[in-house]
């Protein structure tokens, strides 16, 4: 009888216990988070094409291609993030190029319109002409790499990383 008794007063209190909702999952491991940039702040690389083609990667890995016509006006424009491994291959060989511009006894005297210009972190270490004078080897070859990744960046949607520019 007292065990009757007991369960029939415990029933009530049952009824009302709420079970435990479920742990909310914790976040994802680092490499599994969507990288987010801005396309702001400190210019890392920059490829000036005659005020035609300007590329921009940024420090934290956006980066921006905008293609203007011959009055100025924007035309195109291409952006994204840039995953963490090629950023920071991209950041360590701008970074250890020593960026020289070899002089040659012997120069071309053909005048172009045609000039490129390279920033690293907003100072110009470059100006490609027709007949200009050649960077050093190991400033060469970080240009021309970082050059072929932001233009396999900008020119193929397909291989732009899933994190999405913040303006």
């Amino acid at each position: 009888m007292k065990l009757l008794l007991a369960s029939l007063l415990a029933l009530p209190a049952l009824s009302l216990a709420q079970p435990a909702p479920p742990t909310p999952p914790g976040p994802p491991p680092p490499g599994a988070r969507p990288h987010v940039c801005k396309q702001e702040g400190t210019v890392l690389f920059e490829i000036d094409q005659n005020k035609s083609v300007v590329t921009k990667l940024f420090v934290d890995g956006a980066f921006d291609k905008k293609t203007f016509d011959d009055k100025g006006k924007l035309t195109s424009e291409s952006s994204g993030c840039m995953e963490d491994a090629p950023l920071r291959r991209a950041t360590k060989e701008i970074n250890a190029a020593p960026w020289h511009v070899r002089t040659d006894m012997i120069h071309c005297m053909a005048i172009s319109n045609d000039v490129a210009v390279y920033k690293v972190n907003g100072k110009t270490v470059y100006t490609e002409r027709l007949c200009g004078d050649p960077l050093d080897d190991a400033s060469a070859a970080a240009l021309r790499d970082v050059s072929d990744t932001l233009a396999k960046l900008t020119d193929d949607p397909l291989t732009h990383s899933p994190g999405k520019p913040v303006k």
